[in-house]
């Protein structure tokens, strides 16, 4: 196995996790959020040092759409659909 160092300066994985019973962060508009705050990113040039993913189940579901930032490892809770400019300073 090769280790690898991330090409990105800092990545944020947003959960976009849908569980059965209908909770979960998907349920949320976390998909929603991802591509907004990607197409921030890309908008401010920033898509060559910035990576936003979506991710499974963080295991915040009940704090409302939940994000983790690396390599901090720094975790966000509670975000809304209107945190796109908050999140991007967070990353810069």
């Amino acid at each position: 196995m090769k280790e690898s160092k991330s090409k990105y300066r800092k990545q944020i994985f947003i959960c976009c996790n849908e569980k059965e019973d209908g909770s979960g962060c998907g349920t949320l508009g976390s998909l929603m959020l991802r591509d907004d705050l990607k197409k921030l990113v890309r908008e401010k040039g920033l898509n060559q040092e910035l990576r936003v993913v979506k991710s499974g189940c963080l295991d915040y579901c009940t704090e409302g759409i939940a994000a983790v930032i690396y390599p901090e490892g720094k975790t966000l809770t509670e975000i809304n659909l209107m945190d796109t400019e908050r999140l991007l300073n967070e990353l810069i």
